[in-house]
């Protein structure tokens, strides 16, 4: 009886603790939206513009100049608690905790662009025993990052997260060859931010991303083909996934997929 009690009072504790941690991104949701209705609006067209750099939910780094150089970093924190379904057995109620840290150096110039990232991530206090038989299976994603680094709790590396050149105007093409992070459906932007936000928070990803919502992300190697073509945007994709996603191993490929794909915009 004592045992359960205990458990119970975690529960509350931590349900308590989400239900501050909502209220207050609410409150900075609203103060944002009326800061927003605020600022006078301004006419914008919708035609579109290609992304530079597609947005990434990983959150913006912040970039440096160093001479000739740009720097860039960022660490992302989380810390997760999850009540899953109820199982006949394992532990569907536990807490951990995840880091990725992200440093890059790159140079651009008007035709040519090139950039190094390496990442550093971890991942602990997974729960041990949150895999149970069918039809259960993992109880949250707890279980699959345990599952996926060798029933371990606690696990960290470190990976090469882009390295890249982009070419500019090669002919009608922007080449980019290389390890980079690529998602689909936001190759090119609208100028009206209204479209564009649509654009990332419904179209974006929907094939192809960065897994920027797990711990470790995802990129891909091989070959990026950009070209304008009037009122048509083409974009080709040749490359494999690298690893990463639930495993803090983002160094290696998966050797059994690859990927291709062929987009046009108007």
């Amino acid at each position: 009886m004592q045992i359960r009690r205990r458990r119970n009072g975690e529960q509350f504790s931590r349900h308590t603790f989400c239900f501050v941690a909502f209220l207050l991104g609410a409150q900075v949701l609203v103060y944002s939206t009326q800061a927003q209705q605020a600022s006078p609006a301004q006419p914008s067209t919708p035609s579109a513009v290609p992304a530079s750099s597609p947005s990434k939910p990983d959150g913006t780094k912040k970039k440096k100049r160093v001479g000739p150089l740009e720097v860039s970093g960022s660490w992302r924190v989380r810390a997760e608690g999850w009540n899953w379904f109820q199982a006949n057995a394992g532990d569907n109620d536990y807490a951990f905790t995840h880091s990725l840290l992200r440093l890059g150096v790159g140079q651009q110039a008007d035709r040519f662009e090139w950039r190094l990232e390496g990442a550093q991530d971890s991942i602990f206090a997974l729960p041990s025993n949150a895999v149970v038989l069918t039809p259960q299976g993992q109880l949250g994603l707890g279980g699959a990052y345990f599952v996926s680094n060798g029933n371990t709790r606690n696990n960290a590396s470190g990976f090469v997260k882009q390295a890249y050149i982009r070419i500019r105007r090669a002919g009608p093409f922007n080449v980019q060859i290389g390890r980079f992070e690529f998602l689909d459906g936001v190759e090119v932007l609208p100028k009206d931010k209204l479209l564009a936000a649509m654009a990332q928070a419904r179209v974006s990803q929907r094939l192809i991303g960065n897994f920027g919502w797990s711990a470790v992300g995802r990129s891909l190697d091989g070959v990026l083909l950009i070209s304008d073509w009037g009122p048509n945007d083409f974009t080709f994709v040749a490359a494999r996934p690298t690893r990463g996603v639930y495993q803090v191993d983002g160094m290696g490929e998966l050797d059994t997929l690859s990927v291709l794909e062929h987009a046009e915009q108007r």
